[in-house]
Parts: C-alpha cells; structure tokens; sequence
C-alpha cells in the first residue's frame, strides 16, 4: 500500500514540477514578445521623426521666408519635433 502511496505522491510532484517548468516558458516566451514590441515601437518612432525632418527639410528649402540652406535646416527641426509628437 505505501507503494502506491509513493508512486502518487511522485506523479504529483512530477506534475507540478511540469507545470512550472510550463509556466517559465510562457513567461519567457511574453518576455521575449514584449522586447520585439518595444524595439517596434522605437523603430516607429525613429522613423516618423526621420521622416518628418526629410519632409521638413524639402519643404524648407523651397518654401518659407528663409529659404535655402538655412530654410532647409527650420523645417528638418520643425520636421523632426512633429514626427515626435505626432509619431
């Protein structure tokens, strides 16, 4: 009878030892989601900014009161704090 006692109480430990063994990978798993999350979203981020301050400059040394060079320099700022607000 204590063998089958034993041989129960190993079938239960092995059970929870599976189960958390189960719930470290899925924790891993939500960790390593989480990162490819945050580096999508900077990567968005980056590229917005990067974006506005191309347009920005475009616009800038083609258009505005300043024109040229310095025009061109205006509208990348302007440009690139928009993509950061709005990206």
């Amino acid at each position: 009878m204590s063998g089958g006692m034993i041989g129960m109480g190993r079938q239960q430990l092995h059970g929870a030892l599976q189960g958390g063994n189960n719930a470290a990978a899925r924790e891993k798993e939500r960790n390593a989601a989480n990162e490819q999350i945050d580096a999508a979203e900077k990567a968005q981020k980056t590229n917005a900014q990067m974006t506005g301050m191309g347009t920005g400059a475009m616009v800038g040394a083609q258009y505005g009161s300043v024109g040229g060079v310095p025009g061109m320099a205006i509208g990348a700022i302007v440009g690139f704090l928009a993509g950061s607000l709005f990206g």
